[in-house]
């Protein structure tokens, strides 16, 4: 249901703790992080994908790199990730996929600190952690 809770995102690099709610439109996205509906809730198959406004919150989104993790809580787990990726797109571009195994994908407009409509979009891809690759920043 849109504008539902769905998922606890937390991210220790730059403290970030936030509720997610279901959606993406201007309502949910002014209110907290939104999930994509269609895409796979964080930790199961497929793709998650949370998108929030770069001048609220994920305003530090663009202090993360590869390497840094990811928590994630919904009412059926908890999922830590690692970011496995981190790339610009033109706001026109697709950048956004399904995929099978599960994966984590934080979108923002970019550049972060940019006055007026944001020309291109900040896309983080991360997935389970599995090893002692991941650094936690606290």
């Amino acid at each position: 249901m849109t504008g539902a809770p769905v998922a606890r995102l937390t991210i220790p690099r730059i403290r970030l703790d936030e509720i997610v709610l279901e959606g993406v439109g201007d309502d949910e996205l002014d209110a907290a992080p939104g999930h994509l509906p269609g895409s796979a809730l964080p930790g199961m198959r497929g793709n998650a994908v949370i998108s929030a406004h770069r001048d609220r919150h994920f305003r530090n989104l663009d202090e993360l790199q590869v390497g840094d993790t990811i928590v994630t809580e919904t009412g059926q787990s908890t999922a830590a990730w690692v970011i496995v990726s981190r790339r610009i797109v033109g706001r026109d571009t697709p950048a956004l996929f399904q995929t099978t195994e599960p994966t984590l994908t934080l979108t923002t407009c970019w550049p972060v600190r940019y006055f007026g409509s944001a020309p291109d979009r900040l896309i983080l891809s991360a997935r389970p952690v599995t090893s002692t690759k991941a650094r936690v920043q606290t």
